[in-house]
């Protein structure tokens, strides 16, 4: 380590494993009855009465809201919901619960309590002002160390609950530490509101209400009621703030003799807060149940908040010991969630059912084991007898083991049912009804049922509801939630009232979480049930001979999120679904293949949108009026509405690097993952760049000016099907014309095109009849192939701007143009603008001008002359563009400038003399058209068209970057504004002379409705209805290659934010964090300023998306998806070799053409200069981080491997199996995937029975016998014999060959077991090490040599037959500490893993056959995955824990802390949070063209579905600076981000990365013997902040790179390297 060393740690891929998920009124406050329907609004209005949806994966916390595409009808009724996303942030710590406080006020909002280790607790609530989650409280409780009492290990997280009514909240911390929140009033604090709006709310609810202002009073009592501040905001119909929490205080319920808390509630129903609590009074386990069983106690406290007094009021006692979890009952009591049991605890009530029966007692109990000699004899001895008795009696169960709440519990249903709970999560549908989420993946309802007789006591009721992905949380956002501020029984008020739908979302970790509505069912015994199962499914679509297991599934599953899903269907019963289930498995097993033949029904069980359908007779939906009697249990039919994509769990991952292309040009890698369990396991292929499916490509078309870019100007009106009529090619002088037909065909010779100039942009005009060309010297109008019109641009030039340009080349000319139905836009070379507007009638372009005009026509002219033709310098325009408000976003939040829009075109159309719809219509039916400009002083203004009405004006510079774009509407506000943002940029020195002119050189404004809006093909009809990205977008590239992208918000915190009210009022744009480069210009294209920012719609053939393509060197697919935007490089190939000129993307063009439908052209420039068409790849979803696609596997993958001479993949996945005379159990297989023959499976191999999969590896072996290096495919496996004899291991090598191929081609591959050989301990890991094989069995590694012998024989008829046997002899061995976990090789180095002592160093010698120590490592540590990280010629070791600690250490023989070599040093430790589940290298591009060095990363993933990139840190040579120069800046930077950043819920990232040294041994954290890295010795660098950088405002840039200790630009190269050395999967 002479050296400094330094890796970069980058998190490349978000968590995608749902672990939370809540309903909260967030963003809008729930609507009281009596205020007007609360049903009747749409479900995207402000009077949404649904809630939010609190999503916590992990690290990331996701705020959406529930989307309906219909309106008019109850929000739960919508025929398509849909989730878009509000807010999303990453939080440094891992969440560990959730809670909701309700707001107690009409109108109040709620707030989220978010818990984590040990015991911090941060309250957060909606921001409107700034449309972002932001911390009220932060509650630390780790500072006093006598709450531990001594302990050091806390196995339960901190738990977050809160009362029904918003009175408080509280926290179980420290095993029976309960930390209390009370609930203050909120008006105090104005948490949500302005300053602005603060005062406004004060002097508003005064003068209306005659109230005094809320004075300065202390936290609230603990009496129910609601805030005076609140209720006069309500009444005055202001927006009010949101609830808040007191200062807290904490009692030790220990002293109580409540101890070892599970779980906590708060009941329902109680005048003041009442808290259960589950927990366990005397500890016991498994196999003392005989002694101890029924050891868990139920405790209801009441907090009396005034006097901190909890007394306990009631209880439950000899609970079972398996009891976990509590869920407080709406309509009164708490049920207790057990193993085999759900308890319903109420005062002096008690109830429950029974799961499984072997809960139940038996008739006898198990005989006891007699000797009998006879009888042994007769069984083969002792022993075979022994066994036979235990394999007779394995699932008995001793009548002294049964629970005591056994004899109270209904037993009917168990034999049929036979589920386990444990791990079950619960959510209401009403406060009767609930849905219990197995872990298996079955849901079951249960329900509260009164008597038939009558009185209040109630008993418990179970049925079969379906299945779903194996659910981990789930929540309700109806049913339950609808009125939270009832008091009392809730019941009691919706006794006389029918069921409501309810919207159920549930969350999972092993698949997809889905929005499911449940629409309640008519009465029970209506029909039977297979006259329900066929009226369902046959009156929908007419499939009433399907199945009785047939999923319920989400259509057009590949090409959306959400679509119009089917009807629920029913089972004929639960045998025959069992039966059919078994059937369909087996025939899976005999055939290789899927075990349904719907491949619809397999895409929707990948892509977890499905749900299998109930067990019991369920009526159909239309029967659903006749309502079910009280005493019976109510059914409920389930429909998938939408999904979220999850990749995790990854198990374990395989880096696929094929060989380059036919031109030598590189390729993207394939990263193959593990993900899923049981039936919805799957093959996750992540690419991390979009890699189009290029159709045709012609090279040199572009070579003559070394770039081009691509137009399409449509005839739509002419065309079947909406096909692009003509191509417009673009170079430096001269336009080349294609028509597009059945081919290409050039026409640039027979039509009136403007080809002797290049062309700026094309588009339809005049409803489709026209044709417009823009080119620098002016635009023409075409009918087809002829011109009718042209427009000079000497003749739209100011006077005085033409006489400045004294004749000068360029003075007048067409910088860049806009095209918008029935506007045009032009931009000028002299900072000016032009607007022309094409008559509908004459179909003729004319510029406005107030001689002439009427007199609103004469202001609009002068409106648009005072605002395209400034005066000042500082009111020059840099960039201008059209946006077409097509959402309808803007116009329902500026009605008064739609309707005078409106009125002025009505008028206009009259005066033309339009006598159709068209001629008042704005944009031939688009909706409100505006128009976006930008000037040198920063300001971005918005006005609204043909009257040129200004509607927003930026008081900041948006070319500063600010985090937030307020500004003012109306002509004052827009004056007044752009003079605050001149100011601003003066003051901030947007121009610094160092970093260049920072002003914006193309705008944007873009809003996207549903992306199949206009087609009518299949891939539409599957396709979600809903919009895209409704609020609009507003995209900046600066003239220092940022791009700043913003999105569009009502400040009003009653509109919640994207679903606001549609009053007036000005909006505001927030700014999004996307994780992009410099967007650097194409290299070697045309000095033309040509559009770098392409919108598009309806793309892809089989799943249309929307969103903007960014032209570049490094181009971007922004993806409009949930109402944001997600980036996706674009893939092109780079020529190989040094010297190379990159190769970039020019310009972009959407192509719609009979051999090419829904696809789009590339321009590409460089050493691959031409045109690329294209379309998206296929079977490949979009709308996630990276780009997936998803290989059903019908089992639960374990470990995949990449053989690289076939490129193939083998598996390892296990799957639920009957064996004989075993009943059900679980089978291993390893299976070959083909990805040349579209991921299909090529052949697989059965394991034995019991026989357990560990580890798969493609190893190159040298055959000792002939000297040649054979490819084999090496398996390891465990053979567990029971806890009573040691666990043996397995060896299987297999040889992959490729068949003959009966038809002509090369055949199929397959893999034949060549080799198979028992070890005395489990083969834990396998890999080739120098020609021989080295694998891991318990604590011992082992090397072995392989040898072939060949015997050959001669048949009758003279065939000479060869046949080839294999030996593995073992020729080395090292023994390690306890039980390796993982195994790495380089060369001749070893790097192992074990599950206690860390990582060892070994070294392989030839010479005598021998593995020697090197060095280890003496801290204690429970490693997970280990790798090696290169550097190059620098060999380190990378080591994660299975706490999430990631450490760093090399071999450094001379450093003084190595103990002479015997030790590793440790240069970097860094807590990524999760454990690794797989370490695998990649190579990483050079940070410059210059870099010669080979690196290799390390790529980790998580069970949570996320990738971190830890990278060695490269630095480009641009930056003039070396590694030792390097790190001390980018420290610096990193100190300066954790004071800059704002962190959503006030977490410091620096603790974070630094708390691998709180976390005690017991809890999986290792044991440090040695002293801990300081902050400036640390070499690990935090990516995740840097990468923050280029989001702060340009000012803060500045000074963060001051702080650093250099210039901006440099800090901006340095990030670029980072990226673009990062960038190795692209």
């Amino acid at each position: 380590m002479a050296e400094q060393q330094a890796a970069v740690c980058t998190q490349v891929h978000p968590p995608t494993a749902v672990t939370h998920c809540t309903a909260a009124w967030l963003t809008h406050a729930q609507r009281q009855q009596g205020s007007g329907s609360a049903d009747g609004d749409d479900g995207g209005g402000s009077g949404d009465p649904l809630p939010d949806l609190v999503v916590v994966r992990s690290t990331q916390l996701e705020l959406y809201s529930v989307r309906g595409s219909e309106a008019g009808g109850p929000a739960t009724t919508h025929t398509a919901q849909s989730l878009d996303q509000l807010a999303s942030c990453r939080l440094f710590g891992v969440a560990e619960s959730v809670a909701v406080l309700r707001g107690r006020a009409p109108g109040q909002r709620d707030v989220l309590l978010l818990t984590f280790r040990d015991a911090k607790l941060s309250v957060l609530h909606w921001d409107a002002g700034r449309h972002e989650l932001a911390p009220s409280s932060l509650h630390y409780f780790e500072g006093d160390a006598s709450l531990k009492l001594g302990r050091t290990v806390f196995p339960y997280p901190p738990l977050a609950v809160t009362d029904p009514l918003g009175r408080c909240g509280a926290v179980i911390i420290f095993r029976h530490q309960l930390a209390v929140l009370p609930a203050v009033d909120s008006e105090l604090f104005g948490l949500g509101l302005s300053a602005a709006e603060e005062d406004e709310e004060e002097a508003a609810a005064t003068a209306a209400l005659g109230l005094a202002p809320p004075d300065g009073g202390g936290a609230a009592d603990g009496e129910a009621g609601a805030p005076r501040g609140g209720a006069a905001a309500a009444a005055a119909g202001l927006p009010a703030a949101a609830a808040a929490v007191g200062n807290s205080y904490v009692d030790n319920l220990g002293k109580a003799g409540i101890k070892e808390v599970r779980d906590a509630c708060f009941l329902h129903g109680y005048s003041e807060p009442v808290l259960m609590v589950l927990h366990e009074a005397e500890p016991t386990w498994a196999g003392n149940l005989r002694q101890k069983k029924d050891t868990c106690v139920l405790t209801a406290l009441s907090l009396n908040l005034t006097r901190k007094h909890h007394p306990k009021i009631w209880g439950a006692q000899e609970l079972p010991s398996d009891a976990y979890r509590l869920s407080a009952a709406p309509c009164g009591g708490v049920l207790v969630l057990c193993q085999h049991l759900v308890l319903h605890y109420r005062q002096g009530q008690q109830s429950g059912v029974v799961l499984h029966p072997s809960a139940l007692p038996p008739a006898a109990a198990p005989p006891p084991l007699l000797f009998d000699p006879q009888a042994m004899a007769e069984a083969g001895g002792p022993g075979p007898a022994s066994a036979a008795y235990a394999r007779q009696h394995a699932v008995d169960v001793h009548p002294e083991t049964v629970p005591a709440a056994v004899r109270f519990c209904d037993a009917s249903q168990a034999a049929a049912l036979k589920v386990t709970a444990d791990g079950a999560s619960v959510c209401w549908l009403s406060p009767e009804s609930a849905l219990l989420c197995l872990r298996s993946g079955q849901l079951l309802q249960l329900a509260l049922l009164p008597q038939q007789a009558g009185g209040s006591a109630r008993h418990l009721a179970v049925a079969r509801a379906g299945a779903a992905p194996h659910p981990s949380c789930c929540c309700s956002l109806s049913g339950a939630h609808r009125a939270p501020h009832m008091p009392g029984s809730a019941a009691a008020a919706a006794a006389g009232q029918a069921p409501q739908p309810a919207l159920v979302f549930l969350g999972s970790a092993a698949g997809d979480s889905l929005l499911v509505r449940a629409t309640p069912a008519a009465a029970a015994g209506t029909k039977r049930p297979a006259e329900a199962a066929t009226g369902a499914a046959g009156e929908e679509d007419g499939t009433a001979d399907e199945p009785a297991s047939k999923r319920l599934r989400l259509e057009g599953i590949e090409v959306g999120s959400a679509a119009a899903a089917v009807e629920a269907t029913a089972a004929a019963a639960a045998a025959a679904q069992g039966a059919a289930a078994a059937a369909a498995e087996a025939r899976a097993a005999a055939g290789g293949g899927p075990a349904g033949s719907d491949s619809e029904d397999e895409e929707a069980l990948i892509y977890g949108t499905a749900l299998y359908s109930s067990a019991a007779g369920v009526a159909p939906a239309a029967a659903a009026a006749v309502p079910t009697p009280s005493w019976q249990l109510q059914r409920y039919q389930l429909k998938v509405l939408d999904s979220l994509a999850n990749i995790g769990p990854l198990r374990d991952f395989a880096v696929a690097e094929p060989a380059a292309g036919a031109g030598g040009e590189a390729v993207p890698p394939a990263l193959v993952g593990c993900s899923g369990e049981g039936k919805g396991g799957t093959l996750t292929v992540l690419r991390r760049s979009v890699v189009p499916d290029v159709i045709t490509e012609h090279r040199g078309a572009a070579s003559a000016s070394g770039g081009g870019s691509g137009q399409a100007a449509g005839e739509a009106a002419g065309q079947e099907g909406g096909h692009h009529a003509y191509l417009l090619l673009s170079f430096q002088g001269a336009t080349k014309v294609l028509a597009t037909g059945e081919e290409l065909r050039e026409v640039t010779e027979s039509v009136e095109f403007a080809v002797d100039t290049p062309t700026l942009a094309a588009g339809s005009v005049c409803c489709g009849r026209r044709i417009a060309q823009a080119f620098p010297q002016g635009l023409r109008l075409l009918d087809g192939e002829e011109s009718v019109q042209d427009v000079w641009a000497s003749e739209l030039a100011a006077p005085a701007a033409a006489a400045a340009a004294g004749g000068a080349p360029g003075g007048g000319a067409i910088v860049s143009a806009d095209m918008c139905d029935p506007y045009v836009l032009l931009y000028l070379a002299d900072g000016t603008a032009r607007f022309l507007t094409a008559d509908p009638v004459a179909c003729r372009l004319s510029a406005a001008s107030a001689a002439g005009a009427g007199p609103e026509a004469a202001a609009a002219a002068e409106a648009a002359e005072a605002a395209l033709r400034p005066v000042a310098a500082e009111e020059r325009i840099t960039a201008c563009s059209l946006f077409a408000d097509s959402c309808g976003w803007l116009a329902a939040r500026l009605p008064q400038t739609q309707q005078q829009t409106q009125q002025q075109q009505q008028q206009q159309g009259q005066q033309d003399g339009g006598t159709t719809a068209q001629a008042a219509a704005s944009g031939g039916g688009c909706g409100a058209v505006y128009a976006v400009v930008c000037r040198a002083s920063g300001a971005c203004q918005l006005y609204a068209l043909p009257a040129w009405q200004p509607v927003f004006s930026s008081s900041t510079s948006l070319a500063g970057g600010p985090a937030l774009l307020t500004g003012s509407g109306g002509a004052g506000g827009v004056a007044a504004a752009a003079a605050a943002a001149a100011a601003a940029a003066a003051a901030a020195g947007v121009e610094d002379e160092m970093d260049g002119p920072g002003e914006v050189v193309e705008v944007r404004l873009v809003s996207f409705g549903p992306a199949a809006a206009g087609r009518r093909d299949a891939a539409a009809a599957r396709a979600s209805p809903a919009p895209a990205c409704e609020p609009p977008l507003l995209l900046a590239l600066t003239a220092d290659h940022q791009l700043l992208a913003y999105q569009a918000f009502s400040a009003s915190p009653g509109s919640g934010g994207t679903r606001g009210s549609s009053g007036s009022g000005t909006p505001r744009f927030r700014r999004l964090r996307l994780d992009l480069p410099p967007l650097l210009p194409p290299a070697g294209g045309p000095q033309l300023r040509l559009r770098r920012l392409h919108c598009f719609e309806g793309l892809g053939e089989e799943a249309p998306y929307s969103g903007v393509f960014v032209a570049g060197q490094h181009p971007h697919w922004l993806v409009a998806s949930r109402g944001g935007l997600l980036p996706h490089p674009h893939f092109l190939p780079q020529p190989a070799g040094p010297g190379a000129a990159a190769v970039g993307a020019a310009g972009f063009t959407p192509f719609h053409n009979v051999n090419c439908p829904h696809g789009f052209i590339v321009a590409t420039s460089g050493a691959r200069s031409g045109i690329q068409i294209s379309q998206l790849p296929p079977r490949t979803r979009l709308d996630a981080p990276w780009p997936r696609q998803r290989v059903s596997i019908k089992g639960t993958p374990l470990k995949v491997a990449h053989y690289a001479e076939a490129d193939m993949f083998a598996v390892l996945s296990s799957r639920q199996g009957r064996a004989r005379g075993r009943g059900v159990m679980e089978g291993h297989e390893v299976r070959w995937v083909w990805p040349g023959g579209g991921w299909q499976g090529v052949g697989r191999h059965q394991r034995r029975p019991g026989e357990r999969a560990l580890s798969v590896g493609a190893v190159r072996l040298k055959d000792h016998a002939t000297g040649a290096t054979v490819p084999l495919l090496a398996v390891g496996a465990a053979l567990p014999a029971g806890e009573d004899y040691p666990c043996g291991g397995r060896l299987l090598l297999f040889e992959v060959t490729r068949g003959d191929g009966g038809g002509g081609g090369g055949g199929q591959w397959a893999g034949r077991l060549i080799y198979t050989r028992e070890f005395k301990g489990p083969v834990t890991s396998v890999s080739g090490l120098e020609g021989y094989l080295l694998l891991a069995s318990g604590n011992r590694i082992e090397t072995c040599s392989l040898s072939s012998t060949t015997i050959t024989s001669t048949a009758d008829d003279g065939t000479v037959a060869a046949t080839t046997t294999w030996k593995v002899q073992r020729s080395a061995f090292y023994d390690g500490p306890v039980l390796l976990t993982s195994l790495n090789v380089v060369k001749n180095f070893v790097l192992l893993g074990d599950c206690q002592h860390s990582v060892q160093f070994v070294r392989y010698k030839d010479e005598g056959r021998q593995l020697s120590l090197l060095s280890k490592d003496f801290n204690r540590a429970d490693t997970a995955a280990t790798q090696f990280l290169i550097n190059g010629s620098s060999l380190h070791l990378a080591s994660c824990d299975s706490a999430g600690t990631l450490r760093l250490l090399s071999y450094a023989p001379s450093h003084p802390a190595s103990w002479k070599g015997q030790r590793l040093v440790a240069w970097g430790s860094f807590h990524v949070g999760e454990a690794a589940s797989c370490m695998r290298r990649l190579r990483l591009h050079p940070s410059s063209p210059e870099d010669r060095t080979v690196r290799q990363a390390v790529l980790l993933s998580s069970a949570a579905g996320s990738l971190q990139l830890l990278a060695p840190l490269a630095l480009p040579a641009a930056a003039g600076l070396d590694v030792a120069a390097g790190l001390p800046a980018l420290r610096a930077l990193q100190r300066e981000l954790l004071l800059l950043l704002p962190q959503p819920a006030g977490l410091n990232a620096a603790a974070f990365r630094r708390r691998y040294a709180a976390i005690p041994p017991g809890m999986q954290g290792g044991r440090c013997f040695t002293r801990q890295l300081a902050l400036e010795e640390q070499g690990v660098l935090d990516g995740d902040l840097l990468q923050q950088y280029q989001q702060l405002p340009r000012q803060q840039q500045l000074g963060a790179a001051e702080a650093a200790g250099l210039a901006r630009a440099q800090l901006l190269e340095l990030l670029q390297g980072l990226w673009r050395a990062g960038g190795t999967l692209l």
